[in-house]
C-alpha cells in the first residue's frame, strides 16, 4: 500500500465554530400528532400548538405548520396564504397519491449521493428517537412533516444537536382531507415508508439557528438513516442512498476513519458554507473520485494554501 498525494484546489482556513456536545434529551409535546396508517400517510389531530408554526428561509416562509393553513372543516385559510400557496394546494387535486410516504429527491450534485461526501458536508451528526410529527407545507404547497427529536447525541465531534428534522412526504391527511406531493410520481429514484415514531435514525445535514434539519430538497445536503428492528441495520434517505453503510457499525467505522484521517477536522469549515460553493463541490469530487477507485484518505496536509490528500488504493503494489 502505497500513500499518494491528491490536491484540492486552496481552500479557506478552518473556521473555529464550538457547538455544543453532550447528549441532550427533548420531550416535546406533539400537537397535531400524525397516526401512521398501514396506507403510509399521516392523519393529523387537533391540540394546543407547543411547536415552530413557521420556519423561514432566504426567500420568506419555507414550512407552515397546517394548522396556520387549514381550517377545522378541511377548508383552506385564505386570509393567511398567500395566492401562489393556495393555488399550489388546490393544484394537488389533479395529481394522484402514491401509498407512501418519504420522498427521496434526486441526489444534491454536490454529494453525489455518498454516504462519505454528505458527512464532509454536513454540519450535523447525530443519532436521535424519531418523536411526533407536526405536518405542514412548502411555499408550493408540497406536503412536508416536521419531526421532534429526542435523545440526540453527537456522531462527530463539535456537532450541533437539533430539535427538528423537515422531510418532505409523498400524502398526508390533515383534518380529513388528502393532500399530495406536487410533483410526477415516477420522477423521483426511490419512496420509503415512514418510520413509527420511536425509532432510531441518524440525521446528516446542515445547521440552521432554528435547529430544524431540512432535508430532501436540492438546496439541502443531508441524509436520514432508519435503524431496523435489529438495532443495527440502516435504511438512507435522501441524499445518503447511493452508498450509505449498511449498518450502525459500518457507519461508524466510516466516522472514525474521517476522524483518524483529519479529514473531518480539515473540511469542517466547508460545513458552514453556502451549498453548492466551488469548494464543496471540488471536496465532494474528489472524496467520490477516491471512493470509487477504492481508495482511502490515510491522511491530510495543508501546504501552500492548498488541502493534500494522502490516500492509499487497494491495488497498488
Amino acid at each position: 500500500m502505497v500513500a499518494q498525494d491528491s490536491r484540492l484546489d486552496p481552500l479557506n482556513g478552518i473556521a473555529e465554530t464550538t457547538w455544543e456536545t453532550g447528549v441532550k434529551t427533548i420531550i416535546a409535546a406533539a400537537v397535531l400528532a400524525v397516526t401512521l396508517g398501514e396506507a403510509g400517510f399521516g392523519q393529523a389531530q387537533s391540540g394546543a400548538p407547543d411547536h415552530p408554526q413557521f420556519l423561514m428561509g432566504d426567500y420568506g416562509y419555507e414550512w407552515v405548520a397546517a394548522s396556520r393553513i387549514v381550517n377545522e372543516d378541511g377548508s383552506l385559510n385564505r386570509e393567511f396564504a398567500s395566492e401562489w400557496f393556495v393555488d399550489g394546494l388546490e393544484y394537488q387535486k389533479e395529481w394522484g397519491c402514491q401509498p407512501m410516504m418519504f420522498v427521496s429527491y434526486p441526489w444534491p450534485s454536490e454529494s453525489r449521493g455518498y454516504f462519505s461526501s454528505t458527512l464532509l458536508l454536513s454540519a450535523v451528526a447525530v443519532s436521535a428517537k424519531l418523536g411526533e410529527a407536526v405536518p405542514g407545507f412548502g411555499p408550493s404547497g408540497d406536503p412536508k412533516l416536521l419531526f421532534s427529536l429526542s435523545h440526540v447525541v453527537p456522531l462527530r465531534d463539535r456537532t450541533p444537536l437539533p430539535d427538528y428534522v423537515l422531510v418532505p412526504v409523498n400524502r398526508m391527511v390533515v383534518d380529513d382531507r388528502l393532500f399530495c406531493a406536487i410533483s410526477d410520481s415516477e420522477s423521483w429514484p426511490s419512496r420509503t415508508p415512514l418510520p413509527e415514531a420511536g425509532s432510531e435514525l441518524v440525521v446528516l445535514g446542515g445547521w440552521a439557528p432554528d435547529s430544524v434539519v431540512r432535508l430532501g430538497t436540492h438546496r439541502h445536503t443531508g441524509a436520514i438513516g432508519v435503524v431496523g428492528e435489529d438495532g443495527e441495520s440502516l435504511a438512507w434517505n435522501f441524499s445518503a442512498s447511493e452508498s450509505g453503510p449498511e449498518t450502525v457499525a459500518e457507519m461508524r467505522r466510516h466516522i472514525d476513519d474521517a476522524t483518524a484521517s483529519g479529514l473531518l477536522d480539515a473540511t469542517r469549515h466547508l460545513t458552514l458554507e453556502r451549498h453548492g460553493s466551488p469548494d464543496r463541490m471540488h471536496l465532494s469530487g474528489r472524496v467520490v473520485e477516491l471512493h470509487d477507485l477504492g481508495c482511502r484518505v490515510d491522511s491530510v496536509e495543508q501546504s501552500d494554501g492548498s488541502l493534500a490528500l494522502l490516500h492509499s488504493c487497494a491495488d497498488d503494489q
